[in-house]
């Protein structure tokens, strides 16, 4: 039938995107709150904790794809792949769990290479299920249309 899906559809690569071009900044954003917060609010300048909160934020903005974006390449891909062998969306569980997949990779490469000290990879790993959940809030509807297989 034309228009039907398959069982197996195509990779969703829209989602892909979505986490290759938004999720290093999201995630960036969402570490740099997460951080400042504590410091901006015992601040005694509001006005100028603001100013250099926007300032960290917009500077990181910069970086963000190095920093981040080999883990966003690796969700989005997971992600893709999951939908493209389930029903095509991608879901709640989806968003969770992969971005703490590529956690536990990283972890598990750091590991290999000597590092006893998770926290880089833990840091690494929160941020990408934090940021990985807002994005499926924020492109829910992106997330949740199934890739459709045409003949």
């Amino acid at each position: 039938m034309t228009g039907t899906m398959d069982r197996q559809g195509p990779f969703h690569w829209k989602v892909f995107a979505i986490y290759a071009l938004a999720g290093p900044p999201v995630g960036a954003w969402l570490l740099l709150t997460i951080l400042l917060i504590p410091e901006m609010m015992s601040a005694q300048n509001p006005i100028e904790a603001l100013g250099l909160y926007l300032g960290m934020v917009f500077f990181s903005l910069l970086f963000t794809y190095f920093t981040g974006g080999l883990q966003a390449i690796a969700t989005g891909l997971i992600a893709g792949f999951v939908a493209a062998f389930g029903d095509g969306r991608v879901g709640w569980w989806t968003a969770l769990l992969a971005p703490a997949v590529v956690g536990a990779i990283t972890y598990l490469i750091l590991a290999s290479m000597g590092s006893k000290d998770p926290g880089f990879a833990l840091t690494l790993g929160v941020t990408g299920i934090a940021a990985s959940l807002t994005l499926k809030l924020l492109f829910n509807r992106t997330f949740s249309t199934p890739q459709i297989s045409h003949p």
